[in-house]
C-alpha cells in the first residue's frame, strides 16, 4: 500500500486571482465551488480551478452572490471541465467602473 502522506503534499486552499488589467486571464480544470464572505462582508461564490499547465497551481476566482450574470454563466459548468475567466474590458456603472469578466 502506498503511503500518500510520504508521497504528496497536502492540497493547498489556493490563491485568489485578481483581475487588475484588461486581458488578465486564468484557466484550468474546474474542481470545486465554495461559499465565502469577502473582506467587505459580501457573500460570494468561490470557483476553484487547477492550472495543470502551471504546475498544478490552484486558483480561487470569486464573485459576489448578487452577481446574477456570473452565477448564470457558471450554472452549466461541471466539475472536470476546462474553464477560463478573462477580464475583457471595463465600463462605467452606477457606482463606478465595472469589470467585464467573461467565462470561457
Amino acid at each position: 500500500m502506498v503511503d500518500i502522506f510520504d508521497k504528496v503534499q497536502p492540497q493547498e486552499s489556493g490563491t485568489f486571482f485578481s483581475f487588475k488589467n484588461v486581458g488578465d486571464q486564468v484557466q484550468g480544470t474546474y474542481v470545486d465551488k465554495r461559499e465565502g464572505v469577502d473582506s467587505y462582508g459580501n457573500e460570494q461564490f468561490i470557483h476553484v480551478i487547477v492550472d495543470k499547465d502551471n504546475g498544478g497551481k490552484v486558483w480561487n476566482v470569486a464573485f459576489r452572490k448578487t452577481n446574477v450574470v456570473m452565477t448564470e454563466r457558471m450554472a452549466p459548468i461541471r466539475f472536470g471541465q476546462i474553464v477560463g475567466f478573462k477580464l475583457d474590458g471595463r465600463k462605467e456603472g452606477k457606482k463606478g467602473m465595472i469589470n467585464l469578466i467573461k467565462v470561457y
